[in-house]
């Protein structure tokens, strides 16, 4: 029996697409940049069959530009052909040029880590409308405030959901630096595994200032209201196969 498997991004910045040679046409390599929650806050939830397994220490991405893979894995072989998406994926991303009038360069380099993925069907999740605000960043750089000015932006995503089914022989692994630290081998996993990356409201604003490569002019960036940040497409092309 096929094992059913969703890794939910609750946030994100999809960095541009990685196209690799030997991949069937329209697809891509997904690189995405992610920020740590506080510590003591899990970075990783994981519900087995619906039922969440609690880890002690609480499993964390760390905050060391690492790279953390998300992958298929069938027989020891890791399946690298590339990720697939709804025809709706990419239209339902927020895209920061609909904020500032063009794209935004991000810094890889500025993100906790960089979750990556070689296979799996990207899908929107949570499509709804929201408002954002113009806000100054102080002379410090630790507090922001808003300037009055507000966009609201229909029909975007806020989560993302990852789909892979698991076959005989198949197992479904997060890897940091290329060593295994979850594996749905472990888990006893019957029906479902659900893979949840939540991101405290907290931190959650960093990813609409914290990795631009470039400080906006005056320090005036716009911020999600309410925080709970979107994921969000800052420079084309950004996860989507067909590469816009």
């Amino acid at each position: 029996m096929s094992i059913e498997v969703t890794v939910i991004l609750d946030s994100g910045c999809f960095l541009p697409s990685e196209k690799k040679e030997g991949l069937a046409p329209g697809r891509y390599y997904a690189n995405i940049g992610y920020f740590q929650n506080p510590k003591g806050c899990a970075d990783i939830r994981v519900l087995v069959d619906d039922d969440e397994r609690v880890f002690d220490p609480c499993l964390e991405l760390e905050e060391n530009n690492d790279t953390i893979e998300v992958r298929l894995v069938h027989n020891g072989t890791v399946n690298r052909e590339g990720v697939t998406a709804a025809k709706t994926f990419h239209d339902k991303l927020l895209h920061l040029k609909d904020l500032y009038g063009d794209h935004v360069e991000m810094d890889p380099k500025k993100f906790d880590c960089i979750i990556r993925f070689e296979s799996g069907r990207f899908m929107p999740s949570m499509v709804k409308g929201r408002a954002f605000k113009e806000s100054r960043r102080d002379t410090v750089g630790t507090a922001f405030a808003t300037t009055g000015k507000r966009k609201e932006i229909a029909e975007i995503s806020h989560n993302i959901a990852v789909h892979f089914t698991l076959e005989k022989g198949d197992t479904l692994e997060l890897a940091r630096n290329g060593k295994v630290f979850l594996s749905s081998r472990d888990l006893g996993v019957k029906n479902r595994l659900a893979i949840e990356l939540p991101v405290s409201n907290v931190v959650g604003n960093k990813f609409y200032h914290d990795a631009f490569k470039t400080p906006r002019p005056d320090s005036v960036y716009w911020l999600p209201n309410e925080c709970d940040p979107p994921p969000n497409c800052p420079n084309p092309p950004c996860g989507d196969p067909g590469g816009g």
